[in-house]
């Protein structure tokens, strides 16, 4: 996650910006994403998948 997004999420939750970037990351990871594919692209159409 770029920090430019991550900063003012934190900011907004009052977590430390590395926390965010890494539970974020996390998120990612567990998704059934192709290494070569963009992947928040690919997170929504998991997700939208799921629905």
């Amino acid at each position: 996650m770029s920090t430019a997004r991550a900063g003012p999420i934190a900011a907004g939750l009052c977590f430390p910006e590395a926390a965010v970037r890494k539970h974020a990351g996390n998120i990612f990871a567990t998704l059934p994403l192709g290494p070569a594919s963009d992947r928040r692209v690919s997170a929504v159409l998991a997700s939208l998948r799921d629905e």
